[in-house]
């Protein structure tokens, strides 16, 4: 117990020292928004809803929902990299092909066994499998649908040779990603990290979540009153992480693990709280200080019900709130990496955006939650985003991003 202490609540948290900021120098992103960060911005500033549409391929058995596609003709792999060849890593391919030039420069000054490889993913290449089953093709490798395929495929394409890993916590890998990114450059093994996360639609999350009761036949509506689950995206959102300063940094990552139940938050949304209070401490700052923080915000009656308790006890009603899920879908493991990016966008633009309003006419703001306060356009703008994903098994990650003011 010696590197914990007990705060004011009963909770335990990590009291560490703080490691040094992890500072942005390119990203790469594609989603259902768009298929650059150009075109990724300028519809998140715009809040259209729309980028959601109703699945044509019936991924889920027999009926129709709605999904956070991919619509961008993906590049196919080089010949070499066949046994890599899924949907995954050629959405991870297309986000590379965005920062290419500074991942060439990194290579070039740093070397390539100084650059790291740290990625998230749930589904990996699930869909190449499915094919599999449907079809039986000679040119199957075990790799296109192996979890740890990601990080090896990155790695291998750009020639690098220092660490590289995939992670998969389910719906917070590509947070925990951002996590080992940040403790890789501060350890010293590396100097530069490509960091995110990617994930592909799939039958078998769509039917998973259905199963759960979780899934959504409309576009999903987080804090709505008439909110009934989520609705499933894909896309990939990489980042380039170094020490060397830059206009915007990852300041903090804080974690914690509910262990309360495999697929159920903690009602109290405990474990969400000492996530959220971890990166501030980390960064030595306040929640006073805070401008905007963006929800995990799956449109799950349970959770968006505990994350609000938890944001609220964190900050009451003095900083803006929103989820950017009814724009991208929740694109599991890739999505703590998608809305990193989303945020990063958003900071960098000095656009103000407000994407939970964009609700079809007849929701409103479900008053049996604690009463946080939801963004406006005009409220969003600042220095300082908390980004919060939350996964089965209360394996929690709150990313603090910071703009850099030096």
């Amino acid at each position: 117990m010696a590197n914990e202490k007990t705060q004011s609540e009963g909770e335990i948290i990590d009291a560490t020292e703080a490691m040094p900021a992890a500072y942005i120098h390119a990203v790469g992103v594609l989603n259902a928004l768009g298929n650059d960060a150009a075109s990724v911005a300028s519809r998140l500033r715009s809040g259209d809803p729309t980028s959601l549409t109703q699945d044509a391929t019936l991924l889920l058995q027999n009926e129709r929902c709605f999904v956070g596609r991919v619509t961008a003709e993906l590049p196919t792999l080089p010949t070499e990299f066949a046994n890599f060849d899924c949907r995954n890593n050629r959405l991870a391919l297309a986000a590379l092909e965005q920062m290419r030039q500074p991942i060439d420069h990194a290579i070039a000054r740093y070397g390539a066994d100084r650059v790291g490889v740290v990625v998230g993913t749930s589904t990996s290449g699930i869909d190449r499998a499915e094919q599999l089953y449907r079809d039986v093709e000679d040119d199957f490798h075990y790799r296109q649908c192996e979890i740890g395929s990601l990080s090896i495929f990155i790695q291998r394409y750009l020639g690098l040779a220092g660490p590289a890993y995939t992670i998969s916590t389910a719906c917070s890998s590509s947070g925990r990603a951002v996590l080992s990114a940040q403790r890789l450059l501060a350890s010293g093994l590396v100097d530069v990290v490509i960091v995110g996360g990617v994930d592909s639609l799939c039958r078998l999350t769509l039917n998973g979540f259905d199963s759960l009761d979780s899934l959504s036949r409309r576009r999903c509506r987080p804090l709505s009153a008439d909110r009934d689950g989520i609705s499933i995206g894909e896309g990939a959102a990489l980042l380039l992480l170094s020490r060397e300063p830059s206009p915007c940094a990852v300041l903090a990552v804080g974690d914690s693990s509910d262990a309360h139940h495999i697929s159920a938050p903690c009602p109290q949304g405990s474990g969400a709280e000492v996530a959220m209070r971890k990166a501030l401490e980390q960064a030595r700052i306040t929640a006073s200080q805070l401008d905007y923080i963006n929800l995990h915000g799956t449109a799950t009656p349970l959770n968006d019900a505990m994350e609000a308790a938890a944001v609220y006890r964190l900050v009451e009603d003095r900083v803006p709130v929103g989820s950017t899920k009814q724009l991208i879908g929740h694109t599991l493991g890739a999505a703590a990496a998608q809305e990193l990016v989303l945020c990063y966008l958003a900071m960098m633009d000095e656009q103000p955006y407000a994407p939970t309003h964009h609700w079809p006419e007849e929701s409103v703001v479900d008053a049996a939650l604690a009463p946080v306060r939801l963004a406006t356009a005009e409220s969003t703008a600042g220095r300082f985003y908390l980004s919060n994903s939350f996964a089965f098994g209360g394996n929690n990650i709150s990313i603090l991003l910071g703009r850099n003011e030096a």
